[in-house]
Formats: C-alpha cells, structure tokens, sequence
C-alpha cells in the first residue's frame, strides 16, 4: 500500500513536459528588479524567472519565449535623463497714502475785528500724496536625475544652537554649555515619470525647524502629484504675508500696506 502511495506522488510531482532550456536574456535599459515584476504575470505554470545584474535567467515554452522577447523591446529601454530646474520668486510691495485737509474760514479777533485770507485762497486744501514701491526676486537652481529615481532639492541655513551638558562627581555637580552652529534644511523629493509630453512628480516636501526644547529639531513632511508637460513651469505652491495699517484723526488719514509673495516653480526637461 505504501509502495502504491509513493507511485501516484510521484506521478503527480513529475512534469508532463521535458524541462525547457535556460534562456539568459541582455538587458539593455533596465534592471531585473524592475522587469521581472512585469513579466511575471505572463509566465505559465512551471515557467520561472530570475535575474542578476544585467541579465535575466528565463525557463518557459518557446511561444512564451517570443511573447516575453517583445514585451521586453518595449519595456526594457533606457530610462530617460532628466533636468529638474526650480525656481523662486519673491515679490515684495508697499504702498503708503496720506490724505489731509484744512478748511479756510474767518477768524474773529480782537475788537470784534475778522481775520481772514484773501477770496482767492479760501475754501477746503486737500493733500494726498501717494507712493508705492515693489521689487521682484528670482532664484533658479537645477539637479540632473534618471526617470523613477528620487531628486532631493534642498534650501539649508544655520542656526545658533545651546547644548548642554552635565557633569557629576563625588562631591560636585558641574554644568557646561556650548553654542554651536546646526544645519536645518528645507526642501523636497521629486520623482518624475515620463510618459511622451506629459510628465508626472511626486512632490515630498521635507522641513525641519527648531523644535520647543534647546538642541532639538521637529520634522515635518507630506506627500501629493503635479502633473504637466516637458519643458513648462509646473506651479508647486507659494506663501503670501501681508499687513495693512491705517490710521486717523480730526484732519488727517494715513493707510499703508506691505507684504510679500513668494511662489515655487518646477519644470522637468528631457536631456537628449
């Protein structure tokens, strides 16, 4: 009965098919890592798949073998060399406007006489002077990168940091500070993908900023897709602060206002 047993197991676990040959194909563009996931879903039972460096290792049916060779001429192409080029713009502004008035009217003096300016010069006096003023700043920096991979951009400045430290001894506690300077950046990943024209990033913004306790750092980070064309500016975001002031009296009024617009751009060009 036993000796049965093994029989049909190992009827069942022998292939009903010679073994195919070892194919070893040459990648021209791609990795395996990035390929094999691909063609996977294309191979029968019994077929297998493995790479290593620039090669594939492939075992399936000759039909299957041409199948999987065209897929490969479309997928297996060299990623594309790209410029990423990032721009910021600052545009700041002020306006002042004052406007005052005077009304001319006689004035009574001594001896029931009036004192009073000449016809020609009475009546109401306005002034309102005016000034605005506004310059713009433009910053562009650019990184070079492969479509798929990650580019990090970076805005970094230091900052004046306290550390503390605690000594202990047997009989005595002593304390020792020192002021040093801390790198803090600011920035984001950017991963395009190219398809023709048209061009997909995923932004990852990156922000470090001081944290509430002396020495320490939070950091904050997100995640979201821009979409556009090769060669055009995509608008990322942008920041607007803005303060107004005004102020009257019995003759006068004063308004004046100043701010700032800050915008960041992203364009991806294709590298030939």
């Amino acid at each position: 009965m036993r000796t049965t047993v093994l029989l049909l197991l190992l009827l069942i676990n022998t292939p009903l098919f010679a073994d195919y040959p070892l194919e070893i194909i040459e990648l021209k563009g791609r990795t395996p890592d990035e390929v094999i996931p691909i063609l996977r879903p294309h191979l029968a039972n019994g077929d297998s798949i493995s790479g290593m460096n620039n090669q594939l290792f492939l075992r399936t049916s000759p039909e299957n073998l041409h199948e999987i060779r065209a897929l490969l001429s479309r997928i297996d192409i060299p990623p594309r060399r790209l410029l990423l080029s990032v721009r910021q713009s600052q545009q700041r502004f002020s306006r002042s406007e004052e406007t005052s008035h005077a009304i001319d009217a006689p004035i009574r003096g001594h001896a029931n006489e009036f004192i009073e300016r000449p016809v020609e010069e009475r009546g109401i006096r306005l002034r309102s002077p005016k000034a605005d003023s506004g310059d713009q700043l433009a910053q562009t920096s650019a990184i070079q990168t492969i479509e798929g991979s990650p580019a990090f951009i970076a805005i970094g400045r230091s900052l004046p940091v306290t550390r503390y430290r605690r000594f202990r001894a047997r009989d005595y506690r002593d304390y020792q500070n020192r002021a040093e300077a801390c790198s803090i950046s600011t920035g984001f990943y950017a991963l395009p993908r190219v398809s023709g024209e048209h061009v997909t990033v995923r932004i990852t913004p990156l922000m470090e900023f001081p944290g509430r306790t002396p020495g320490n750092f939070d950091l904050m980070h997100a995640s979201t897709l821009v979409t556009g064309e090769l060669g055009q500016w995509i608008r990322l975001g942008g920041a607007e602060e803005g303060q107004s002031r005004q102020q009257s009296g019995l003759s006068f009024y004063a308004e004046s206002d100043r701010g700032r617009v800050e915008t960041l751009w992203l364009m991806v060009e294709e590298i030939r």
